[in-house]
């Protein structure tokens, strides 16, 4: 599925329930991959530290 950070980059994410994601963010011009296969079928122990991550990815780049 899509989903829409509403960030003020205007980043959005590809997600998958085992953790896999697709994170683009237009801003930083930045497109991060990650392959997962978690044993339990959900985001939400991952999306605290995850999601930030690569929010702060992209301001580190945006930043050189």
């Amino acid at each position: 599925m899509w989903w829409i950070t509403h960030n003020n980059h205007g980043a959005f994410t590809a997600r998958g329930v085992h953790g896999q994601t697709i994170y683009i963010d237009p801003t930083a011009e930045m497109v991060i991959v990650r392959f997962a296969s978690h044993p339990v079928a959900g985001n939400s122990a991952n999306d605290p530290f995850s999601l930030p991550a690569y929010h702060y990815v992209a301001k580190y780049l945006l930043s050189k």
